[in-house]
């Protein structure tokens, strides 16, 4: 008997990064590249309305029988502790990229011999602020899993 089946992920990305990217690989997975021959079970509904009606019907079918083959359940501890430890993994990964692009940049971090400090352009200051929100990320996300693991009772 087919069942359908719910993938859940959190996804960290940089600020910078394609938001489209990770529909697109979903798309390539599922039909083998993310330009192909219509028609496609995951396009949009076409412009037309007799044809929009019969796809949005179809489309609602298809709902309505992944949620009743699918028990929705209440999340459990387990998983709210994988989730809790993806997201500090995740801040820290994106503390170790903001600490490693500061390194690497030439902020004159020395205020220098004179009464002016070296100046700091946009982007030192971007680098900057980007590692301290990398920073209390990482605090906030640790702190989160923290309490989740020391709190946590059993059910009896």
């Amino acid at each position: 008997m087919r069942q359908a089946f719910a993938h859940e992920a959190i996804l960290v990305m940089q600020p910078q990064a394609d938001l489209r990217a990770p529909g697109a690989a979903i798309t390539v997975a599922l039909c083998g590249h993310w330009e192909h021959q219509p028609p496609c079970p995951l396009a949009a509904p076409p412009a037309s309305g007799t044809m929009r009606s019969a796809w949005h019907a179809r489309r609602l079918d298809s709902l309505e029988q992944a949620f009743d083959t699918v028990g929705l359940m209440s999340r459990n501890h387990d998983r709210e502790l994988r989730e809790a430890r993806a997201s500090y993994v995740g801040a820290v990964r994106r503390l170790d990229r903001a600490m490693r692009r500061f390194d690497e940049s030439d902020i004159p971090m020395d205020p220098g011999p004179g009464r002016e400090p070296y100046p700091w352009t946009a982007q030192h200051i971007g680098l900057i602020l980007e590692l301290r929100e990398a920073i209390i990320l990482v605090a906030d996300t640790r702190r989160d899993w923290d309490r989740m693991r020391r709190e946590w009772v059993a059910p009896h």
